[in-house]
């Protein structure tokens, strides 16, 4: 028996590379990225890492008056990280409660759980050569 040739055009045992030139769906809502998730995520702790520390040192002066100073420095540290933890934990849910859709008019963005804000830029808008504020 001869072995039969080579065609690499019917291999099939290798993985099989998707194709990157289709464009998505029009009129279908799409999700953000995967990797905005930690940006939310590290934005919502920023922004509410502020609150939490002068909260914790408000906390903080009110203890000393009845606690030592090591209870009052861990009362405080927790506060800090409870505050951006739910920071985090909140920019998480803004991230999924996000959405997007390239249609014929332009590009929509939803945002919220029950889409409360939804806005519309139109097409010459969206064009790779102009600069959005």
């Amino acid at each position: 028996m001869t072995p039969e040739p080579f065609d690499p055009a019917a291999d099939t045992a290798g993985p099989q590379r998707p194709t990157h030139d289709a464009a998505p769906a029009e009129d279908t809502w799409h999700g953000l990225p995967r990797a905005a998730g930690g940006v939310f995520a590290a934005s919502g702790a920023v922004s509410l890492a502020g609150p939490g520390l002068g909260a914790a040192v408000a906390l903080g002066l009110l203890a000393l008056r009845d606690a030592p100073l090591a209870a009052a420095l861990g009362g405080g540290a927790g506060v800090v990280a409870l505050a951006v933890v739910a920071g985090a934990w909140l920019g998480v849910r803004r991230w999924r409660a996000t959405a997007w859709m390239l249609g014929r008019d332009g590009l929509h963005m939803r945002r919220g759980i029950w889409w409360r804000c939804a806005c519309c830029r139109s097409c010459w808008r969206c064009s790779p050569t102009t600069v959005s504020p």
